[in-house]
């Protein structure tokens, strides 16, 4: 009945022809004008056809706004892979890899990432996953070059700071998986995020250091395996570069 309403209202005007067609239809048969039954008999069916066509056509309508919003959904998550975006849209690593089995990051202090994310880190890290951090020694001379580089000042106090909370992650009890840290003493040109790097799923956040300019204003490009394979193997060498000659850090 909900339905039957509304479907009157949007096809009143053909179904008022019809029902006027099927009673000329009669009137017609039954006074023998056979023209005045044939020619009702046949506006009744353009209407009926004329209905049928609507709902179609509606129905159509539905359809192509499904697959609108299936391709939105889509460009959201993969076809904005490649397009450099600001701080201010850069995902949180829980949205963008919730069951991640393996995590590589390097930053100079990583002091922002690992305060807003450590209990996403500690829940991946009781789950099994491998967790690893290259930060900027705190001790080397590279620190005072990058504050000249840099138009918000990085203390090596902020350094230590993560490496506190990061020494917290190593030491976790009844963790599946385990977190290891290096420091470097090259000012590394970008950060990174990287997320299941051998997965075909794998994804990777890189955000490249600007010369004195705000936090915020730094951009960052989102590269997944799948589609940037090229790119997204070139800044996992650079990574893994990094790491091999930077030095363990225990605590």
């Amino acid at each position: 009945m909900k339905r039957l309403w509304p479907f009157i209202l949007h096809n009143f005007d053909n179904l008022l022809v019809i029902a006027i067609s099927i009673f000329a239809a009669v009137f017609g048969l039954s006074a023998q004008a056979g023209l005045l039954a044939a020619i009702s008999a046949t506006l009744g069916l353009l209407a009926y056809g004329t209905i049928r066509d609507r709902m179609a056509r509606e129905t159509l309508e539905k359809e192509i706004k499904g697959l609108q919003q299936a391709v939105s959904v889509i460009d959201s998550q993969f076809l904005d892979s490649g397009q450099f975006r600001s701080r201010a849209q850069l995902a949180r690593p829980e949205e963008l890899a919730p069951t991640a089995l393996e995590i590589a990051t390097n930053g100079v202090s990583g002091i922002t990432l690992i305060v807003n994310h450590l209990g996403f880190f500690e829940q991946r890290m009781k789950a099994g996953c491998k967790l690893r951090f290259i930060l900027l020694d705190p001790n080397s001379t590279a620190m005072e070059a990058w504050n000249l580089l840099s138009k918000v000042s990085t203390s090596a106090a902020d350094v230590r700071n993560a490496l506190e909370i990061l020494k917290g992650l190593i030491q976790l009890e009844k963790a599946k998986g385990r977190c290891e840290v290096r420091l470097s003493k090259v000012i590394p040109p970008f950060s990174m995020l990287i997320m299941d790097p051998d997965s075909d799923n794998g994804l990777m956040i890189v955000e490249f250091y600007t010369y004195k300019t705000n936090l915020t204003d730094r951009p960052h490009v989102k590269l997944r395996r799948a589609q940037n394979r090229h790119w997204f193997d070139f800044f996992r060498a650079q990574f893994e570069q990094i790491w091999a000659e930077s030095e363990k850090w225990t605590p």
